[in-house]
């Protein structure tokens, strides 16, 4: 044989450390041993076969060499011409080599004497005629013929004795079938329960009744398979013997298994050794199997574990990779192509050859054979099986993965979020999902509501498209009257990134947040009754409060409502000054109780001593326990949440303050049985509906700068726009979150904009001007919703007038303190200013003009919404802005506070 010297290995790769030679999987005849002595046809010859060539020829064992490293270059030779030259005969040509055999054989013929002895009779059979190659070469075969018959003689004890020593061994350990593990797929359907979504687990398999499978599919496989099946004992002997003499003589190797050992070999992970051995412990297994089941139960266990191809594993996984159908509902053509499929799985007879072997011809052969044995054991009619002429159609899809559907954009739900709901609403862990599996998930996401929040907030939509790289847009939608979440978009296309909508990623929600102030305000509590919508705050900015060193600021330093701002007014423009106000009067603890009870469930708390930047699960901490993490600064929005749960609680106010808990799952179902929640999930009322209805009346007006006052059908719709300032070293004109979060009696919908990899990034547009909630955010929400309702083919709707719950006398001064201003008046009607009437045509106002009750407003638009930072604030705000993005690590967050010794406060 060659031998590599300081070239390259021609295949693999050779590991330093561990000194081997490793050859890649799909090169035959390689190992990762190391040591391949006894590997394939080109390994090394034994020591015992080494002494009996020394003894016929005289050379010497020891000083042969044999390469280790060598595999290719290989010597065609015969071994004894090989061994030859190895041991010093390298010279000798081939026809030397054989006339030494000669004349060895030669010599030892005279010195038995040639011929018979007198009187002896005939020759003595094996004793070739001299110089006689026939005669020789008949000597040599039936000795050949002689060992082959010892070794079928050692077979038939082998297997006689299984039941004496095998029984022993085997029986005592036979793995039965409800104790193998037979993973299933997980099926996630869209919320039609029609439409995949996605498939979870490590095998695809769906398991089945045998009792629902039409007689013609059980007989294709056995027709296939083991036409023996019923009558035999589980072991075919005979079938055993012929294939083992065919294999001992040469022929094409054959396993010669009963359906029954088939299985066995399977459940016991044998499949993949074809050895003699291993055939004698599946015939113990089967034996047993058939001694302990009845034939169908054997034949059911068989049909959902055998593998099909088209990594479908089972009769009902490969329905649905062939056909996209139940097995049940299989034709007897479907039936027998998938039959003739288990003879070779990888794809020999499957019609869209992804082997590429031009196998046409095969594939209708072994259809034309599975069908032709179905009439010969009498299950098929001849004139049924006459009229099947043609391949049936399949899928042209050739792999099914047990799990996918986390690449795309609804992966965030189907791979991530269902499995906490499943634990917490079902009591079904992950580990028993991909442990057992055959989990059917209905999920309340609809496909065309998802395809309408990918088309709005993806990079590659309509709004985001042409805007600088840096931008991630992610959107929640969620239905009132259920708590049903119907689209969720977490930022990107692909649901293995970062869920930029989920608790993995919370942002600060900056004024979006003082809905839920207004709210507390408007409630009122039991010390202090609620305030109306017409209550006056002092908005003069900036104002300083006994609780903080440094003033409140209104964003731009907005004095346009004075001293006697209505509460209507204070929020719509948006101001921080009343905002925090009314947070003071009502108490910080009381507005994220409002909020939790509204629906959101987790909050980012503050530094320092207010929980170090942890994420606080709401509903497990007492409220009095709230201010330990949350200060006054809550009430505009300083801590971080999610933005799914932003979409769940203005889902409630657009259910006039009943809430639903929002959720992904409407059924589940496992091996075609319901599991029901471990709690139904049912309404409550988070709060009065007279405080719902006036508060939606103050936000019906606060919309995207491009946005009418009504959306394309004629809707009104109310929302809050929010957006955080950047935290910069130097003073800055940059912002870093911007929200628009708003509603329609039958949708909710939340949109954030930030940077796709730092939480303090800098938001631009396209023209370098700063983002604000009322931009792209709020085109994002406005693209959505006008889709939306094209969708669900919801009709025109408008709000219901206020009910003016509360005391006008409420507010942070009871009387007013100025003249009263024309634009604070209320409205006698209780209808919109008339400046603020939907435009009839419900298009967007091209000009972007805000609402004139708003003329005060930035020109980014209605909501004057900016959270403006002091410079003299230090690193709370620098933390929460810095941390969302990498899992609220307190380190992180801490330094900036600890650099810059110093606090901030937002005006």
């Amino acid at each position: 044989m060659g031998r590599h010297t300081d070239r390259e290995p021609a295949r693999g790769h050779y590991d330093d450390q561990a000194a081997v030679y490793r050859g890649h999987d799909d090169h035959r005849g390689h190992d990762d041993y190391g040591d391949y002595r006894s590997y394939g046809d080109r390994g090394h010859r034994s020591e015992s076969a080494d002494r009996r060539d020394d003894r016929a020829t005289g050379g010497d064992s020891a000083n042969r060499r044999y390469d280790d490293e060598v595999w290719d270059d290989y010597d065609y030779r015969s071994p004894r011409e090989t061994r030859r030259a190895s041991a010093g005969v390298g010279s000798a040509s081939v026809e030397v080599v054989q006339q030494e055999r000669e004349d060895a054989l030669k010599a030892a013929y005279e010195r038995r004497g040639g011929t018979r002895r007198a009187g002896a009779g005939k020759r003595r059979v094996g004793t070739p005629k001299d110089d006689d190659p026939e005669s020789k070469a008949k000597l040599l075969k039936k000795r050949k013929r002689k060992r082959r018959l010892i070794a079928l003689a050692c077979v038939v004890v082998m297997l006689s004795g299984v039941g004496i020593v095998g029984g022993t061994i085997f029986f005592q350990s036979v793995v039965l079938p409800e104790d193998i593990p037979m993973p299933q797929t997980n099926l996630v359907y869209f919320d039609d329960g029609e439409e995949e979504m996605a498939r979870l687990g490590s095998a695809f398999r769906e398991k089945v009744d045998i009792a629902t499978l039409p007689d013609h599919v059980k007989w294709a496989v056995i027709a296939a398979e083991d036409q023996s099946f019923y009558e035999n004992p589980g072991v075919d002997f005979k079938g055993v013997m012929r294939a083992f003499w065919n294999n001992v003589t040469g022929g094409e190797t054959q396993g010669a298994s009963t359906i029954t050992q088939q299985y066995a070999g399977l459940a016991a992970e044998f499949r993949d050794e074809a050895s003699y051995g291993r055939k004698a412990e599946e015939a113990v297994i089967a034996m047993k199997l058939d001694d302990k089941y009845e034939k169908d139960e054997i034949l059911g266990f068989y049909l959902n574990l055998v593998p099909f191809g088209r990594t479908a594993e089972g009769i009902g996984a490969a329905a649905k990779a062939f056909f996209n159908k139940d097995a049940k509902d299989l034709s007897v053509a479907e039936a027998a192509l998938l039959a003739g499929q288990i003879k070779s799985p990888s794809g020999a007879f499957d019609p869209m050859d992804p082997q590429g072997l031009d196998n046409a011809q095969q594939v209708k052969d072994r259809l034309g054979y599975v069908l032709d044995s179905m009439v010969a054991i009498g299950h098929l009619d001849a004139g049924e099986r006459a009229a099947i002429t043609e391949v049936p159609e399949t899928l042209t899809k050739t792999s099914n993965p047990a799990s996918i559907g986390g690449e795309k954009d609804t992966g965030f739900v189907s791979h991530r979020l269902l499995y906490g709901e499943l634990d917490a609403r079902y009591g079904i862990s992950q580990d028993q999902m991909e442990k057992d599996g055959g989990y059917t998930i209905v999920t309340t996401i609809d496909k065309k509501l998802q395809k309408a929040a990918r088309d709005a907030a993806s990079t590659k939509g309509k709004v985001l498209k042409g805007q600088p790289k840096n931008l991630r847009s992610a959107l929640v939608a969620v239905d009132p009257k259920t708590g049903e979440v119907k689209a969720y978009y977490g930022g990107s296309d692909n649901g293995s990134d970062e869920d930029k909508a989920g608790l993995e990623s919370p942002h600060q929600p900056g004024s979006s947040f003082k809905v839920f102030t207004m709210l507390t305000a408007l409630k009122g509590t039991d010390a202090l009754g609620g305030a109306s919508i017409e209550s006056l705050w002092d908005s003069s900015s900036p104002k300083k409060f006994d609780d903080r060193e440094s003033k409140v600021s209104n964003s731009e330093n907005d004095n346009s409502c004075g001293k006697d701002c209505k509460m209507i007014n204070a929020i719509r423009k948006s101001l921080n000054v009343p905002t925090y106000s009314m947070t003071k009067t009502y108490g910080a603890a009381n507005v994220v109780a409002m909020a939790r009870d509204m629906g959101i469930t987790h909050m980012t708390g503050g530094g320092e001593n207010h929980c170090n930047y942890e994420q606080v699960d709401l509903n497990s901490k007492p409220v009095d326990e709230y201010h330990n993490c949350f200060d006054n600064e809550v009430g505009f929005g300083q801590y971080q949440v999610s933005v799914a749960d932003m979409a769940a609680a203005f889902a409630t106010l657009a259910n006039k303050g009943m809430r639903h808990q929002a959720h992904f799952i409407k059924t589940v179902m496992h091996n075609g049985e319901e599991v029901k929640p471990l709690k139904e999930i049912e309404g409550v009322q988070a709060i009065p509906e007279d405080v719902a209805v006036d508060a939606t009346h103050v936000l019906k007006t606060i919309h995207p700068t491009a946005g009418g006052m009504t959306l394309n059908n004629g809707s009104e719709y109310a929302g809050k726009t929010g957006t955080w300032e950047r935290y910069c070293d130097t003073t800055c004109d940059e912002n870093s979150q911007n929200w628009y979060a708003a509603f329609i009696p039958q949708l909710a919908a939340a949109s954030w904009l930030g940077d796709k990899s730092e939480e303090n990034g800098s938001l631009k547009d396209s023209n370098g001007n700063p983002t604000y909630g009322s931009g792209i955010s709020g085109q994002v929400w406005l693209e959505f919703m006008n889709k939306a309702v094209e969708i669900m083919k919801t009709e025109a709707t408008v709000f219901d007038p206020p009910m003016n719950t509360g005391s006008p006398s409420n507010g942070d001064h009871a009387a007013p303190i100025n003249t009263p201003d024309p634009t604070n008046e209320p409205d006698p009607t209780n209808e919109p200013d008339p400046t603020g009437t939907p435009d009839p045509t419900g298009t967007p106002d091209p000009t972007g003009t805000p609402d004139p009750t708003e003329t005060d407003c930035p020109i980014w638009g209605c909501g004057n919404d900016r959270v403006k930072v002091a410079a003299d604030d230090g690193g709370r705000a620098a933390g929460l802005m810095s941390g969302g993005a990498a899992g609220f690590g307190a380190g992180a967050l801490l330094l900036t506070a600890v650099a810059l010794g110093r606090r901030r406060r937002r005006e």
